[in-house]
This record gives structure tokens, C-alpha cells and sequence, in this order.
């Protein structure tokens, strides 16, 4: 049964990632001052792959638990808003 919530919120955080793909930084991005320490270009997939598989084992882990109804209330909404992100801010360029 582990297994099956953990395909399921690695699931969610897949679509919540699949957004990069449909809103691609590009030239508007490049073109905005960022600090000295904005990381490279590179470091983004590697952190964010790490991000969603680690976000996707807690979520795991609260689904299993004694009353996992808040915690995985609030993992929902996070993954929502995360989802939400990419389009609001590359998409319309809102920051």
C-alpha cells in the first residue's frame, strides 16, 4: 500500500512539474536582475527532482500515519499553489 501513495503523490508532483515544460523561462526571464547568487541554469532540474521525490515520500509517510486528514490537507494546497506557480509567474510574467 506504500508503494500505491507513493506513485500517487510522485504522481501529482509529476503534473505539478509538467507546467516547466508548458511555460519555459526564456528571454523575458534571462533579461531580469537577479542576484549574484541566483543558482546556475543547470542546478534547477537536479533541485527540483529532489524537491518533488522528497515532497512526494512525506506525503507518503503522512498518508500512512494515525491522522494523516491535516497533513495531507496542507500538502494538497501546497502542491496546488506549486502547480499554480509556473504558469502566474513565466506564463503571465507576474512576480
Amino acid at each position: 500500500m506504500t508503494a500505491f501513495y507513493f506513485l500517487i503523490f510522485l504522481s501529482a508532483c509529476a503534473a505539478a512539474a509538467a507546467t516547466g515544460s508548458l511555460f519555459l523561462p526564456g528571454p523575458w526571464y534571462q533579461s531580469l536582475k537577479k542576484p549574484d547568487w541566483t543558482p546556475p541554469k543547470k542546478a534547477f532540474p537536479i533541485i527540483w527532482t529532489t524537491l518533488y521525490v522528497a515532497s512526494a515520500i512525506a506525503a507518503t509517510r503522512v498518508a500512512i500515519s494515525d491522522d494523516p486528514a491535516p497533513g495531507l490537507a496542507l500538502w494538497s494546497l501546497q502542491i496546488a499553489l506549486n502547480t499554480l506557480w509556473t504558469p502566474v509567474f513565466f506564463g503571465a510574467h507576474r512576480m
